[in-house]
């Protein structure tokens, strides 16, 4: 009888664990959410503007279904840009972290119409002056202390992983500036587009998990 006992303890102390692991890895799950319209860089830059910010400044993406991040990665899409140096990326959680996405990065070499993913995890970053093609990046930042954004106070931080543990929920906003203040020499100060907008992937702890452990 004891040896029965101690055996069903046993058995349902392990249903409770197995149960909780299940529990846990359900909450969890991964989401992409996308802002489709087109980012123009400078906002003139139909008129023969060259320097400035984008439109729309800031562009916006709302967050639902998370309350802790895990993971944090952008993605620019049809990236365009006649001076790519002069670009200037910036991404401002809800909770009022940023991080430095892009700045002076690709030299003067033109960029046309490729997707580039920002992601902590990547293998390279940007090149510094090099040609920019489709890929996955580290954010990069080589002009530490210099740049700014109007209307956003930010740290240097370049790092995706400052947003880890924060409440995601809410606005997401994407600071597009051109370095106008850089001096004109050659075909420095060009103009650009992201076509297709931006996306931002989300991945952590969802305030409700479906089956298939996506956060709703």
């Amino acid at each position: 009888m004891t040896t029965l006992v101690v055996a069903g303890v046993v058995a349902m102390a392990f249903a409770l664990v197995v149960s909780s692991i299940s529990a846990q890895a359900a909450q969890t799950g991964t989401r992409t959410f996308s802002n489709d319209q087109l980012i123009r860089i400078p906002a003139n830059n139909l008129s023969g503007g060259t320097g400035g910010t984008a439109n729309p400044y800031p562009s916006s993406i709302r967050v639902t279904g998370f309350k802790k991040v895990t993971d944090i990665n952008v993605i620019l899409r049809g990236v365009g840009h006649t001076d790519p140096d002069d670009l200037d990326v910036l991404l401002k959680g809800p909770t009022g972290r940023t991080a430095i996405l892009w700045s002076d990065a690709g030299g003067t070499t033109d960029i046309l119409n490729v997707r580039v993913k920002l992601d902590d995890e990547a293998s390279q970053f940007l090149p510094d002056s090099g040609q920019i093609f489709q890929g996955n990046f580290m954010t990069s930042n080589y002009e530490v202390g210099v740049d700014s954004w109007p209307g956003v106070v930010q740290s240097d931080n370049r790092l995706l992983s400052r947003f880890d543990g924060t409440d995601p929920a809410g606005g997401w906003r994407l600071f597009v500036n051109d370095d106008f203040s850089q001096p004109d020499t050659g075909d420095r100060n060009g103009t650009g587009n992201f076509t297709g907008g931006w996306a931002l992937q989300v991945k952590g702890v969802c305030t409700r998990a479906t089956a298939d452990n996506r956060c709703r």
